[in-house]
């Protein structure tokens, strides 16, 4: 959108997407899974059934606080947490550096530009929804992380090689 008027009916396209999914989000919204998610997950699930039979009276509390808590203090928990705060840091770089890297290969800025962009970001959401609802089910965790680890140095190496070739 090279236009302000076009920047807003872009803003106003995420804006009602965003919006869309966040009540989709509402209203589809389940307190757990159908299955629990690990082992230790249905024991916790069972021990919390357990406890609801017992008192008959439910009284409102937050366990999120704890919940959050106990992650922080969980053995590993930061260090998937500095992963996660890593790749979206490299993601954002390599979003902002995708236009002036297709301007240099050759492409106009506009439309096509803006698709790849937009690809990019669709790959990165798809991708991670995809390996880890993989990663859930075969707890292959290592295997998986691994294998984008690889992936990425892979292409990595390959666009250092390239960087300045110019046939």
């Amino acid at each position: 959108a090279p236009t302000p008027a076009g920047m807003h009916r872009y803003f106003d396209v995420v804006a009602l997407a965003a919006s869309l999914v966040a009540v989709v989000t509402a209203l589809l919204f389940r307190e757990r899974p159908r299955t629990p998610p690990s082992a230790s997950a249905a024991a916790a699930w069972e021990a919390e059934d357990a406890r609801a039979r017992s008192n008959r009276r439910v009284r409102f509390q937050l366990s999120y606080p704890k919940k959050a808590l106990a992650l922080l203090r969980g053995r590993g928990f930061l260090f998937a947490l500095a992963a996660f705060v890593a790749s979206i840091g490299c993601t954002n770089v390599v979003s902002a550096f995708t236009a002036p890297e297709l301007a240099r290969a050759g492409f106009e800025a506009g439309r096509d530009v803006d698709l790849a962009g937009a690809g990019f970001q669709v790959a990165i959401v798809l991708g991670g929804i995809g390996l880890g609802r993989y990663v859930d089910e075969t707890k292959q965790f290592k295997k998986v992380m691994l294998g984008c680890l690889f992936t990425a140095i892979g292409l990595l190496i390959g666009l250092g090689i390239s960087e300045g070739y110019d046939q």
